[in-house]
């Protein structure tokens, strides 16, 4: 059957079921309709009368767009926008076209924060171009932070390998400790150990790898370290289900024992829990300890994996989330092959 068949036949259907639907049905949709335009009515009328009153405002973009008969009654003078980079351009232009709106200052990353535009039409029209990002380009009036407090120097200088401009200074960092038990907060583990037989397009394991990353977590957790502190990442689901499959066992021997007194521990008993997740579904967020899982192919495989590491994006997210610790594990020919990985793994070698 056609499309236009298909379409045809549908609002056949469509219009069948509408014609036996029963009267009282469409009145009482429409007096919900009615009351919940007059709920959003009251709300904004509520929203309006408090939000007259406070100097500052914080709302999500989502909210903004949902209720901007708000934004229009109270009519600031003065935006900031968070992640600006992020948000489409036209959703953006929707919220500030208000009547007294003096400053618009914008917030984000251009590097690898894009809005999220899934269509590739849309993508093809520049749709997935945020304003933010289309001020920048357009040489538009922008300042550069140089200056970074959030993770240990050793992180940020894999990190700043992505960016263009080298004169970004840390301040308030040396203060961050030394791993125990680890000689430095940065390294690379390579390896070229593999599951080819397991490895598919749809499955990408690596077993070794896996095994590897969860007793390092182990022994950093008996270095003293909360597991809730310590994030494994990996590009890859199959890897996420693996480790999370691994790790059962580990977390459910006698982790609530002293070892040198043989008794109860409160504080290690209610220590959190690991967390296992993709690089892609963890762009904001952050943790103390990152290990960072690649997962190691062969040969054969190399340019079938690099197909996902070849993304700056994902990159820049996954080496840029650890705030004390990064440990990378993967294999090191592999990434060499790659633009945006070869850098880094030259950096790691060269700070031993």
């Amino acid at each position: 059957m056609k499309v236009d068949e298909r379409k045809s036949l549908y609002d056949r259907f469509c219009q069948r079921h509408k014609n036996f639907c029963d009267p009282k049905i469409r009145d009482i949709q429409k007096s919900a309709i009615s009351d919940a335009e007059n709920a959003k009515s009251t709300l904004i009328a509520r929203w309006t009368e408090v939000c007259s009153f406070v100097p500052v405002i914080g709302m999500t973009v989502n909210y903004a767009t949902e209720y901007r008969e708000l934004l229009t009654t109270i009519k600031p003078r003065i935006c900031i926008v968070d992640e600006a980079s992020e948000i489409l351009e036209s959703q953006l232009m929707y919220l500030i076209s208000t009547d007294r709106l003096e400053h618009l200052i914008m917030f984000g990353d251009t590097k690898y924060s894009k809005p999220d535009v899934k269509s590739c039409t849309a993508q093809k029209h520049g749709l997935d171009v945020s304003l933010f990002d289309r001020w920048i380009q357009c040489d538009g009036k922008s300042v550069c932070l140089k200056q970074q407090s959030r993770m240990h120097p050793a992180v940020h200088e894999l990190v700043r390998t992505f960016y263009d401009e080298d004169g970004t200074e840390n301040i308030e960092t040396n203060n961050i400790p030394k791993i125990k038990g680890v000689p430095s907060n940065v390294f690379f583990m390579t390896h070229n150990n593999s599951d080819d037989e397991k490895w598919t397009s749809f499955k990408k394991t690596n077993t070794f790898e896996a095994e590897f990353i969860i007793r390092f977590a182990f022994y950093l957790y008996q270095q003293g370290y909360d597991p809730a502190k310590i994030t494994i990442l990996t590009p890859y689901l199959g890897q996420k289900l693996l480790i999370l499959n691994l790790l059962k066992p580990e977390l459910k021997k006698d982790l609530s024992r002293n070892s040198k007194y043989g008794r109860f521990d409160k504080e290690r008993n209610q220590a959190g829990k690991i967390r296992v997740e993709l690089i892609d579904n963890y762009s904001s967020e952050e943790n103390e300890i990152v290990l960072l899982s690649l997962v190691s192919v062969s040969k054969n495989w190399h340019e079938e994996a690099l197909k996902t590491l070849n993304n700056k994006k994902r990159a820049i997210i996954a080496l840029s989330r650890a705030l004390h610790a990064l440990y990378i594990f993967g294999n090191d020919d592999m990434l060499r092959k790659s633009e945006i990985w070869a850098p880094i793994v030259k950096l790691t070698e060269k700070s031993n």
